[in-house]
């Protein structure tokens, strides 16, 4: 397991000026002088466990972009670690939020699994660190790096991203799990002072929580274009005619076009543009409560009239620091199976790529059709092409995920719609 780093692109901070007025932007600049001064022939290295997939890569995108903007050495790197190891992180992140999580251990046998990775990261780490770099560590994924670190005479902060409004026994049970690393720690920072334990209190620096005004998220789009990338993606039925380009523009201004599809579970066919659609946006983690979403669209969608909902996510593989991931997309997906035929045929469950314009690796996935032969010859009708490979998601058939076709077709005798790379697939109610 060794240190990946993340290439980072400089951003000026002078995009700011306009939006924000003079007077900020002063404030911008000079701070930006200071820091460039005290960080003079210094490499600020950040560290977290993940560059894609969640909220801390996100920030950490657009923050070390102005950085090196700035004329500073920021360098970003990503530890690697074992399933295991990611499990029991993933268990202190749940009960850093007070919530039981998996309800596993946290032993010396789990301390053990964690100080054995990031010792192999450490020694990596030293490696490259000057003796005036500065180290920020994000997260619990990294705690355990600090303490290595400050002795041989590296300057480090730990970050907690952690929000944490009322503490419980699962609270304390993490903080206690992480104590021996951050208790000798000389800065931490948080983004308010009550999320931080009552013996980090007097080394924590307060940053609140920040959004990059450019990023592509928050980038306006015109109605016509939102459209077409929702019709690309799979979300919206396209309106009559060829879909047209799904354009957007990067964070740098570089144009990009949107060309891939999500993977999509849903029965029945897209919502149209003039449908009412709740969305909710979030990992696939059960402390963004999916499941409570889903349910309460469930129990209100009579009183909704003819609205929607979608549950939008990234793809569970992507996310390689998140084991429950899966568990919890999959928990979703037999929680939408479950509902009745009126209210599933409302409710779409979407797994997005994600890295921005990267196209997805071609894999498999099973098809539900309840009659092979009969979507065999649906789909000879439907394309005019021969079928490509068996189908059958009850296990015995197999159909390749592939984009090309555009065909859309209703499979009545399996009774919904399977999106797959572009191309619609019958899949089982």
């Amino acid at each position: 397991m060794h240190l990946e780093e993340v290439q980072i692109q400089a951003v000026a901070l002078e995009r700011f000026d306009a939006l924000i007025g003079a007077e900020a932007a002063a404030r911008l600049h000079a701070g930006a002088d200071r820091a460039r001064e005290a960080l003079r022939g210094r490499t600020l290295f950040n560290v977290n466990s993940t560059a894609v997939g969640g909220g801390v890569a996100e920030m950490l995108q657009p923050l070390l972009a102005c950085s090196r903007g700035a004329g500073v050495d920021a360098r970003w790197l990503v530890v690697r670690g074992d399933a295991e190891f990611f499990r029991i992180t993933k268990r202190l992140h749940n009960r850093l939020h007070g919530a039981v999580g998996d309800a596993g251990r946290l032993g010396e046998a789990e301390r053990a699994v964690y100080d054995r990775v990031l010792s192999e990261h450490a020694a990596e780490l030293l490696a490259l660190v000057g003796p005036e770099d500065v180290v920020l560590l994000h997260d619990p994924q990294t705690a355990g790096l600090l303490p290595v670190l400050q002795r041989a005479g590296v300057t480090v902060v730990w970050r907690s991203h952690i929000v944490t409004d009322h503490w419980n026994d699962e609270v304390a049970s993490g903080w206690a799990f992480l104590r021996p690393y951050l208790e000798e720690a000389r800065a931490v920072v948080f983004t308010r002072r009550v999320y931080a334990p009552d013996w980090l209190r007097d080394r924590a620096v307060i940053i609140p929580p920040s959004i990059d005004p450019f990023s592509v998220k928050n980038a306006p789009l015109d109605p016509l274009t939102a459209r077409n990338i929702l019709a690309r993606v799979g979300v919206l039925l396209p309106c009559p005619g060829p879909v047209g380009p799904a354009l957007y523009q990067h964070v740098d201004g570089s144009p990009g076009r949107v060309d891939h599809g999500a993977d999509v579970v849903r029965c029945g066919p897209p919502p149209t543009s003039e449908t009412p659609l709740i969305l909710h946006v979030s990992r696939w983690d059960r402390l963004k409560d999916m499941s409570g979403v889903l349910e309460g669209f469930a129990r209100r969608a009579d009183a909704l009239g003819q609205a929607q909902s979608a549950l939008v996510g990234p793809n569970v593989a992507g996310v390689y620091d998140d084991p429950e991931g899966a568990e919890v997309f999959e928990a979703c997906i037999r929680q939408w199976r479950a509902l009745p035929h009126a209210v599933r045929r409302r409710v779409q469950l979407l797994c997005l790529p994600c890295r921005t314009g990267a196209r997805t690796r071609p894999s498999s996935t099973r098809c539900s059709a309840t009659r092979p032969w009969w979507c065999r010859r649906a789909w000879r009708r439907a394309s005019g092409s021969p079928w490509p490979r068996r189908c059958g998601r009850g296990g015995r058939w197999w159909a390749p995920r592939w984009g090309g076709s555009t065909t859309s077709w209703w499979t009545a005798r399996a009774g919904c719609w399977w999106r797959i790379r572009g191309t619609w697939m019958p899949s089982e109610t």
